[in-house]
């Protein structure tokens, strides 16, 4: 069956077995050309607040809808919601051509550009970026193993062996299990949906997304055609609305004939796009970030105060149980009265730089407030900064040059815009610094707030004579 055939035969199985209803100022249409997919276009003028299409609760699919729970009563009750949803999109897909989705499951992608199938070259072209660090492939597996393999292997006759595959026991069974749970797990992170309540009970943020906590505490579902709906951050003009019975598709402005109908999926930067969903776009360069690990920030104090290192990984464990630590705090693009930099990640190097693990605040010492900055922060920001540009094999204006060759392409081109919007980050960050180190030049003097340790200047010494990156 050809590309549109499928498409066809999707929409009819949606309209006449799932009872959904669909506007007929839309279409689902070929953008491979495109390199998305389908896609759903406006086939005529379209106002604000109109319902492109209503999904009836019950078709779609989830754990709710899914007869896995009288087939294997309790086996799913200890799984997360993203977990339990792997094994259902499983024992459905194994089912065909029983499986009441079949239809659905004809026009889901089966190759994936996102970052778990990425090679170890391909990865490579990130360089720096810390998303590498966030693929999980090997705690997917961890989880795959412990939870996914025993269902299968122990109700082999509820899910019927794949093409190829003789047994689920052994190394080749437990190999082809995993595949089989990194394609539904792909598919599930690109086009699931959290099933969220009634939108008149649920609460949202002043932006209009839910805490994390409540995404996880939600059941997942893969919601047919309102996942078809490609994203953009800037040009997003729907949005699903969940009611009681069914999940409604609007506009949210008017749509001109011929526009696309896109979703958005949050402020999520490039990076976690692409490791998420497998493409990226422009639209998402605004929420790009760049991770300094606490880790790098450490060893950065410790180099600039000369502390031993002993003393160093005390002085973390302080801080961690004064104010808490992640991983990692991320540099954004500044904008209007917004810093690059964030106040936690200042509130750090002030906590490892003092004497006491405490940091001295701007105002009355209110907890709530910007750190105080001095020139030994500024210092440590400067070459925290200088040390993660190192990270990367080239340089801004080659970036900038490779992406004006339009014969790159596919996994390569996006390596580069995702690296490239990094270092955009890195260059605004350093200039940000290097403003606060001339103006903290004369006020820490005036205030006797100069930096007494001498890794402090050894550390500017050394920055002075370092050569710059773009």
């Amino acid at each position: 069956m050809d590309f549109a055939a499928e498409s066809d035969r999707f929409l009819s199985w949606l309209q006449k077995s799932g009872g959904a209803t669909i506007s007929n100022k839309i279409a689902l249409v070929d953008m491979r050309a495109t390199g998305a997919g389908r896609g759903v276009v406006a086939t005529a003028d379209i106002e604000a607040e109109d319902v492109l299409f209503e999904i009836p609760r019950g078709i779609v699919l989830s754990v709710e809808n899914s007869d896995i729970s009288s087939q294997l009563p309790g086996v799913l009750d200890d799984l997360d919601a993203w977990l339990s949803l792997v094994v259902v999109l499983i024992y459905e897909y194994l089912k065909t051509p029983d499986t009441p989705w079949r239809p659905y499951f004809q026009i889901l992608p089966n190759h994936f550009d996102t970052l778990i199938y990425w090679s170890e070259a391909e990865l490579a072209e990130l360089q720096g970026s810390a998303v590498v660090q966030k693929i999980g492939k090997g705690d997917a597996d961890k989880l795959f193993k412990e939870h996914v393999v025993p269902i299968l292997r122990n109700h082999s006759q509820l899910f019927p062996l794949p093409p190829g595959v003789t047994s689920y026991d052994g190394e080749d069974g437990q190999s082809a299990i995993l595949a089989m749970a990194h394609t539904m797990a792909t598919l599930v992170m690109a086009y699931g949906f959290d099933l969220e309540r009634d939108e008149a009970t649920k609460e949202r943020d002043d932006e209009g997304f839910m805490s994390d906590e409540d995404e996880d505490a939600l059941p997942k579902g893969m919601v047919p055609l309102a996942d078809l709906l490609n994203a953009d951050a800037e040009r997003n003009n729907a949005r699903l609305f969940y009611g009681e019975k069914s999940l409604v598709m609007r506009s949210l402005v008017s749509i001109k004939k011929g526009e696309e109908v896109l979703n958005d999926y949050g402020p999520l930067p490039r990076s976690d796009l692409l490791r998420r969903y497998g493409y990226v776009t422009s639209g998402y360069a605004q929420y790009d970030v760049v991770e300094l690990s606490t880790e790098m920030l450490s060893h950065v104090v410790t180099e600039c105060t000369g502390r031993a290192r002993a003393d160093m990984d005390a002085r973390l464990l302080e801080v961690a149980d004064r104010i808490g630590l992640t991983d990692g705090y991320d540099l954004t693009h500044p904008y209007a009265t917004h810093s690059a930099i964030p106040e936690e990640l200042l509130t750090l190097i002030a906590s490892l730089l003092s004497d006491d693990g405490h940091c001295s605040r701007n105002g009355t010492g209110n907890r709530s407030s910007r750190p105080e900055i001095t020139r030994e922060i500024a210092l440590v920001l400067r070459k925290t900064i200088l040390r993660k540009q190192e990270e990367y094999a080239t340089t801004l204006a080659q970036d900038q040059a490779l992406l004006r060759d339009f014969s790159i392409g596919g996994r390569y081109r996006m390596a580069v815009e995702v690296r490239l919007g990094e270092k955009l980050i890195l260059k605004e960050a350093r200039e940000e610094v290097e403003t606060l180190l001339a103006s903290t030049s004369n006020i820490d003097q005036g205030n006797n707030r100069m930096p007494t340790k001498r890794g402090a200047e050894q550390c500017l010494e050394t920055l002075s004579k370092k050569s710059r990156r773009s």
